[in-house]
This record gives structure tokens, C-alpha cells and sequence, in this order.
């Protein structure tokens, strides 16, 4: 091959919503031959995933199950008695084959869970003062640690690790309910601290955080619902959307700009401007869609009841832009949460129950270093192919990236810093950039040109 050595190489590969492709070539360095190959999963195979569903836990009907997580073969549920409001904790250390109840005291009602890695969680409770739950030995034992004795009356509906050190903790304070609290730990949830700042002056029902930095929070009081962004860890807050007589389920950032929010009129709503204007991309009559969550850039599951208590679970291939509807599910009531954790979505219910998909093979390739990858800012998105659009490299960052069409084609490399960039203009379509920095943080997203 002209006095070139073939070499193989191990690259990382990621998954490409709109075509099911394997896309190789070879391209010359100027000391070797590299084979580059874009491989993508059919989009059918992946709805086959999403389309099966299997019942691991139906034994507690009295419990309202409020959250799951999972990390390698343990999976743990949490939610209290509907009658007695004891808590409960159900574990599984072999992957929900059998199932076990800790006792954790009475009193508290369990609202979140969330591991950090495989030896450390937290589980949050409303109590009269917030409080949570740890374990460091991957979920087999939980203690009560941290609570906030200086407020009268407190709850933490969410707990969030945004890495394996910082948490965060939100929920509602004193005065009636109608204050939002906020708290952060810097050492995997041993102690916390008040976060305090202009919070919203509403109970806090979910939270997602981007990175330490950046969130979102929402919240729902008297029939008004509120979402919020900070960019300072919390300190301070922009509202971006409220809505009347509308309650909103949960919300799900994929990156800066674009995310979903999931309400009680039936609707899944998508945002490409960070939050501040939205629109529907899918709506069922009658019912309430709680929960949202995505697996990554392509691949989301929402769920919801009917006003008749009918179960709904819908699911997204490409990117959120459209919902299929899963025909059959082995759960049968209300339905409270969906999380994607062990390369499966796991839902709880409000009748005591835990069910899973298939495994969902997002793309061949590490889905670990696929789940630690960053985005970057574009303005204006969507972008024009009349004007150049920006993109924004974080502060004291290099950044060597690809663009890439549709089909998989490197249309250009560039090597950025910090700072603001104009793009080429590009024809519309869906394009995609993938990267890395000068420490090997990986970035990867999508951006659309009209």
C-alpha cells in the first residue's frame, strides 16, 4: 500500500439518529492507512428494544413506588405505604431476580434515588426536616445521614449527583409549602449546605443540572406551573416559562438548548432556545405524562396515566421529533417515574411496581464514554443557511472537531479556542459535530440548519 504500514485502531463510535448505515473508508495520514467507520444501529432493532417489557417486582400493591435506580446487578425502589406512609426501600442485589424490604424506621416518605457510582447513593425523603438516606456498599445497606435541623419543615423531592462527588438536593420549604429549597454536598452527600439565592418562591417538583453550573428546575403550586434556569450553580435564577392550569410532569435537557417537558394535558413539548419558547411534538387526550427520559441524543421514553388509570409508555427514536406508542405493558397502574440506568429504562408505579425494557443497544462502542460526553453551545439554533451560526468553546478549553452531514461525511475539522466561532453556512439538514479537548473530554451533538 505505497510503503504505508495498516494499522487497526479502536475509535469511538456513536450513534446517528436518522439512517442505519455502516459507512467505512480509508483515509491517509501522513505516516499511515486508517480505516474510519461509522456504524449505526437499524432504528427498527432499537424500537424492538423499547417495544418489549418485562415485570420485575409486583408484590407491594399498597406502596406508591416514587423513584428507581440501578448499578450493575442492584436495583433499588423507593416510595411510601399509601395507608401508613411507613417507608420503603426494595433491593435487589441480583439484578431483580429476587427482592428484599429494609427497614428504615417510620415516618419519612422516600421520594428520590440516584447512585453516584457503584458503591454510593442517596435516597431523599420528605419529613419534617429534610433528610437522606446513604449507602456505601452499593445499595445493600442504607443509613440515615445528613438532615436539616435548622428549618421547621422541609422536603427534598430530587436528589442529582453531577459527579461522584458534587450533589444536589431540591424541594420545598417551610411557609405553607410555597417556597423552593435547595441544597449541595461536595463530598458524595455526607454533608450539605444550603443553596441560597433568588430560588424560585414555589416548591421545587424536579430538577436536571447540565453540568455543576448550569439547571433547570420546575415547579407546580395552585395550578401554576414555572421553569427556571440558573448558570451559576444555583445562585441565581431566570424564569423561562410558566404556564396556567397546565402542571408539568418533568423536564429533560439535552443539552443548553434543547430540551422536553412532559405535562398533565398530555403533552410532550420540545424547546430548541434553552426553554424559552415550546412546542408540541406529540399529545394523547386525557392523560397526564409524569415522567421523561432520554438514553441519548436519539432515544427517550415518556410515560403517563389516562384519566381512566390507564398506563401510557411512548418512546423516541429520533431525537424526540416523533412517539410511538408501546402496545403492550405488563404494568397496570399509575405510573410514577421512568430512568435509564444499565442500558435499560426501568418504571415504577403506584401500586408497589417495577418493570424494564429489553436492553437497548444504543451503538457499538463504549456507552460509558458515550454517557460522559459533552455538548457545546450553537447560536442561533436552529441556524439559517443565509447567516453564519456561532459556536461556543467554554473558557480555557482547545477543541479539535469534525463536522459532519448526515450521512456520516466529514465536511470539516476545525481546531477551536475559547470563546465564540463563526461556522461555515451549511445547506439545511441535520449535521452533526463530534470531538475532543486538550484533555480528552469528548463533545458530541446535533445542530439543524433551516
Amino acid at each position: 500500500m505505497n510503503g504505508y504500514a495498516h494499522h487497526s485502531y479502536k475509535i469511538t463510535l456513536f450513534y446517528l439518529p436518522k439512517f442505519a448505515t455502516n459507512y467505512c473508508q480509508m483515509k491517509r495520514t501522513a505516516t499511515l492507512w486508517v480505516t474510519l467507520c461509522l456504524i449505526t444501529l437499524s432504528p427498527n432493532s432499537i424500537q424492538a428494544q423499547l417495544d418489549s417489557w418485562e415485570m420485575l417486582f409486583d408484590e407491594h400493591r399498597n406502596v406508591t413506588l416514587r423513584d428507581v435506580d440501578a448499578h450493575g446487578d442492584t436495583i433499588i425502589a423507593v416510595g411510601p405505604d399509601i395507608g401508613t406512609f411507613t417507608p420503603h426501600i426494595f433491593r435487589s442485589i441480583d439484578d431483580g431476580a429476587t427482592w428484599d424490604t429494609l427497614q428504615v424506621g417510620q415516618g419519612p416518605l422516600l421520594r428520590s434515588v440516584q447512585f453516584s457510582d457503584s458503591q454510593h447513593g442517596i435516597i431523599s425523603s420528605v419529613n419534617t426536616n429534610s433528610c437522606v438516606l446513604r449507602t456505601s456498599d452499593g445499595g445493600y445497606t442504607w443509613n440515615w445521614g445528613w438532615c436539616d435541623t435548622d428549618s421547621n419543615f422541609t422536603g427534598i423531592n430530587q436528589v442529582e449527583f453531577i459527579d461522584d462527588q458534587t450533589a444536589y438536593a431540591f424541594g420545598w420549604g417551610k411557609l405553607a409549602f410555597v417556597s423552593g429549597v435547595m441544597y449541595r454536598s461536595n463530598d458524595a452527600g455526607i454533608t450539605w449546605s444550603h443553596v441560597t439565592g433568588n430560588l424560585p418562591d414555589q416548591p421545587i417538583e424536579f430538577a436536571q443540572f447540565l453540568n455543576v453550573n448550569e439547571g433547570y428546575t420546575g415547579s407546580f403550586l395552585f395550578g401554576h406551573s414555572e421553569l427556571y434556569r440558573t448558570l451559576d450553580a444555583g445562585q441565581s435564577w431566570t424564569k423561562l416559562t410558566e404556564l396556567d392550569s397546565v402542571q408539568f410532569g418533568n423536564a429533560y435537557f439535552l443539552s443548553t438548548a434543547e430540551g422536553f417537558v412532559t405535562t398533565g394535558r398530555g403533552d410532550v413539548l420540545h424547546s430548541t432556545d434553552s426553554g424559552n419558547t415550546w412546542a408540541s411534538v406529540h399529545h394523547e387526550d386525557a392523560v397526564f405524562f409524569s415522567s421523561i427520559e432520554f438514553a441519548d441524543k436519539s432515544v427517550g421514553v415518556a410515560i403517563g396515566t389516562s384519566t381512566s388509570n390507564r398506563p401510557i409508555v411512548i418512546y423516541t427514536t429520533d431525537g424526540g421529533l416523533s412517539w410511538t406508542k408501546v402496545t403492550s405493558i405488563p404494568i397496570h397502574y399509575h405510573l410514577q417515574k421512568v430512568k435509564f440506568a444499565n442500558d435499560r429504562f426501568y418504571v415504577v408505579s403506584g401500586a408497589g411496581e417495577v418493570m424494564r425494557s429489553a436492553k437497548v443497544a444504543l451503538s457499538i462502542g463504549s456507552t460509558t464514554e458515550q454517557d460522559e460526553s459533552k455538548t457545546l453551545e450553537l447560536y442561533p439554533h436552529p441556524g439559517s443557511s443565509h447567516e453564519p451560526m456561532y459556536i461556543h468553546v467554554p473558557a480555557n478549553t482547545e477543541l479539535s472537531i469534525d463536522i459532519l452531514d448526515i450521512s456520516g461525511h466529514v465536511l470539516n475539522h476545525l481546531e477551536l479556542s475559547e470563546g465564540k466561532t463563526p461556522l461555515s453556512l451549511y445547506a439545511p439538514g441535520v449535521y452533526f459535530y463530534s470531538g475532543k479537548d486538550q484533555i480528552g473530554q469528548v463533545y458530541r451533538g446535533k445542530f439543524v440548519v433551516h
